[in-house]
């Protein structure tokens, strides 16, 4: 390990930990897995304490996918609202025959053992940051105690692509942390290891595209280190660069491509769909948080010259200063322009909270450590300070987790759609604005309603007016959705009237309800909070094709 005259840290080449260490760095994916393996198949509703809705699309997709249907939601449209790395990685459990509540099961299983490696990660992080001891303890049981949080692991375990953002991320920070900047350091790393890292930066576009911005925060970050090189540095920078770049490069290239010629449009009717359209307003909180960003940039470049103190968090923010800035911008991003902000849009803040919470606690102990006395003694501080609040913080988090009012609105959807596949027509098109579960444990088709899956000519309809007429062209008889009971769900019947116009509202038919009481948020934003009387409501509308 060495510092320049400047402050500017590079890794060691070696690896330096010792097999003790690398046993406690695998003890701790083990141990995640043994955990929420044990939830995910002892507890009847597991399922249900970790998804949400929206992951059911993926599984419906997938399904549909593995018998042949191509990319579809309900077997009507085309659809390429999903991440494409996810959505490659669930197929196979379908094709292998899984199906129902047993694929969703082997999907959690393939993202817990995904946060378990997540995890062991931060911990080696948090070895390579301190690398001058081998027994660091504190790390690994504030990572262990982080990770058994269950709104953190519900941040990446929860159906959707989180898991594989995570990995990803998690192995892209890391090669940060243990080769300092492969692509500005020359002599750090040969050509292979660059064109590997930039094969993860490909990767973590795939897993989630809002990683493009990702990509900007990387290419500053770059570009900074490019124009403040001198003399024969500044060619090989540049020559690192192009190798770097190149895979990221063609495999947006050939995203957008493949969409453009299978759907017509190079982006996803998912993102197109939550869009706020850009005025002065939301451009100017996008800039401001666009300026943190710049500020971040620029304040992690600088802040190894300070010599005081927390060593490995200096470390951390110097060789992976890009993510924070990143974090920045995706927060700047869905506040200006998304009509919705759910949990996992987020996973990247709270995974860098991991790797920064790890790096604090590897300072606290080292520092304590390097005390006369006993070095318990002098450790308990410093682990009492980062380990209580976080352990109360667990607790009130396991007790969400298991709340049953937070899975029933899922409970019920799953009951509504296997009546509907026992005692509706076969040939019945339903439609619903929350389609997943319901439309995954159905086989008839079901329209999702608000266009996440759906395709670009219903967002096109969507945009002028014309929902009604196309939904009645693709058949659509009937309407599933859960709705508050008040005495008469006039929420469901007034968005029926919105798409078929108020003398269709008038007539329609309540075939079944499905009555839960619900505690979570129904919408992103301010919640009244409190238990809801709610339903899952089948409607019949009279537009299927019979009478048309």
């Amino acid at each position: 390990m060495r510092s320049d005259p400047s402050g500017t840290y590079e890794a060691p080449a070696a690896d330096l930990p010792c097999e003790r260490s690398r046993l406690r760095w695998a003890a701790a994916a083990v141990v995640v897995v043994i955990g929420w393996g044990a939830v995910l198949f002892a507890h009847p509703e597991a399922p249900f304490m970790f998804t949400f809705d929206d992951a059911y699309y993926y599984f419906e997709i997938a399904q549909r996918a593995a018998a042949g249907e191509g990319s579809t939601f309900d077997g009507l449209q085309s659809t390429n609202g999903y991440h494409p790395l996810w959505l490659a990685a669930s197929i196979p459990v379908f094709a292998s025959g899984f199906g129902g509540i047993a694929a969703v099961k082997a999907l959690l299983l393939a993202q817990i053992v995904a946060w378990a490696v997540v995890s062991a990660l931060v911990v080696r992080a948090a070895q390579l940051l301190r690398p001058e001891r081998d027994d660091v303890l504190l790390p690994l049981v504030v990572v262990l105690l982080t990770v058994s949080g269950a709104q953190v692991t519900r941040a990446f375990v929860n159906g959707l692509e989180s898991a594989l953002v995570g990995l990803v991320h998690a192995l892209l920070i890391l090669a940060f942390v243990k080769g300092g900047d492969v692509v500005t350091r020359p002599g750090r790393a040969g050509f292979p290891s660059v064109a590997g890292v930039g094969m993860l930066t490909a990767l973590a576009f795939l897993a989630r595209t809002d990683a493009v911005l990702l990509w900007i925060c990387l290419a500053a970050w770059h570009a900074w280190e490019l124009v403040t090189a001198k003399g024969a540095q500044r060619g090989v920078i540049f020559r690192r660069l192009v190798v770097f770049w190149a895979v990221p490069v063609m495999v947006a290239g050939a995203y957008f491509g493949w969409n453009l010629v299978a759907f017509g449009h190079a982006t996803q009717v998912s993102g197109e769909v939550k869009r706020l359209p850009a005025g002065p307003a939301r451009l100017g909180l996008f800039a401001s948080f666009a300026t943190a960003a710049l500020v971040s940039l620029w304040r992690c470049r600088s802040i190894a010259a300070r010599r005081s103190g927390l060593v490995g968090t200096r470390r951390l923010l110097r060789t992976t200063g890009f993510y924070p800035a990143f974090c920045l911008l995706l927060v700047g991003w869905y506040q200006a322009f998304s009509a919705q902000r759910w949990l996992w849009y987020f996973a990247p803040l709270v995974l860098y909270g991991l790797f920064l919470l790890a790096a604090v606690a590897a300072d606290l102990e080292a520092e304590a450590r390097s005390q006369p006395g006993n070095w318990l003694r002098r450790v308990a501080p410093a682990a009492a300070v980062l380990l209580v609040p976080l352990a109360l913080a667990s607790v009130v988090q396991a007790r969400n987790f298991s709340d049953p009012h937070l899975r029933s609105i899922q409970k019920a959807n799953m009951q509504a759609g296997e009546w509907i596949g026992e005692n509706l027509p076969p040939d019945a098109v339903l439609a619903s604005w929350d389609a997943g579960v319901v439309g995954y444990f159905t086989p008839q088709p079901v329209v999702n309603l608000d266009g996440v899956v759906a395709s670009w000519e219903y967002l096109e309809a969507m945009r002028r007016g014309e929902t009604g007429p196309y939904l009645r062209r693709l058949g659509v008889g009937w309407i599933v959705n859960h709705d508050l009971v008040t005495g008469e769900p006039a929420e469901g019947r007034g968005g029926i009237a919105r798409l078929f116009g108020e003398d269709v509202a008038r007539d329609v038919q309540e075939v079944r309800r499905f009555p839960f009481l619900y505690a979570g948020r129904l919408q992103p934003g301010p919640d009244p909070g409190g238990l809801k009387r709610m339903a899952v409501f089948v409607w019949r509308i009279g537009t299927d094709r019979s009478r048309k």
